[in-house]
C-alpha cells in the first residue's frame, strides 16, 4: 500500500510578486494568481484525486478551488498546512529584514531549518506540523492522496502551461 501527496503552492498574491514575506498576512490572489490556479486545474483535473487538503488562507483555497469543481471535491481545511509564521518579518521585503534584523535574518539564510525569522517558526517546526496535518488526514485508503497546501510546487513552476511540467 502506498501514499502519494501531493504539496501545491498556492498561486501569486502581491507578496510573492514584490518578494515580501507573507506567511500570515492572508493576501488574496493576484489576476495572474488566478489564472494560475486556473491552469494547474486544466492540466491535472485527470488525475485520480481522492481528497484535497487545503490551508485555511484565501491564496490557498482560491488556487484549490478551480481544480475542486473541476474533479468535484469538497475541500478539506487544515490549519496545519499554513504558511511559514515570519514573525515582525511579515509584510517586510528582504533588504528591509535584513537591515533591521541582520544577524536573524543571516542565520536563517544559513539555515532556516533551526532558526526561525524574528519571532516566527523554523522550518523543522512547520514541517512537524505539516507531516501531523497530512497524516491525520490519511485514512487506510490504498488509494494516493493528493493535497494542496501553502507548501513547496505549485511556486515553482513557471507560468504557461502546466501539462509540460511534471511534479
Amino acid at each position: 500500500m502506498s501514499l502519494k501527496l501531493y504539496f501545491i503552492r498556492h498561486g501569486e498574491t502581491v507578496y510573492s510578486q514584490k518578494g515580501g514575506y507573507c506567511g500570515s498576512l492572508d493576501p488574496e490572489l493576484t489576476s495572474v494568481g488566478i489564472k494560475m490556479a486556473e491552469q494547474f486545474a486544466a492540466a491535472y483535473h485527470s488525475i485520480p484525486w481522492v481528497a484535497a487538503y487545503v490551508s485555511p488562507m484565501q491564496p490557498t483555497i482560491a488556487t484549490a478551488k478551480p481544480l475542486c469543481t473541476a474533479v468535484g471535491l469538497e475541500m478539506q481545511l487544515r490549519d496545519g498546512l499554513k504558511e511559514i509564521a515570519y514573525g515582525k518579518w511579515e509584510g517586510q521585503l528582504p533588504e528591509t529584514v535584513n537591515r533591521d534584523f541582520h544577524d536573524d535574518y543571516v542565520r536563517w539564510l544559513t539555515d532556516p531549518g533551526w532558526n526561525a525569522p524574528t519571532g516566527g517558526e523554523r522550518g523543522v517546526d512547520i514541517a512537524r506540523r505539516s507531516v501531523r496535518a497530512a497524516w491525520r488526514s490519511h485514512s487506510s485508503d490504498s488509494r494516493d492522496l493528493r493535497e494542496l497546501s501553502d507548501r513547496e510546487c505549485f511556486g515553482s513552476l513557471p507560468q504557461g502551461n502546466y501539462k509540460n511540467n511534471a511534479m
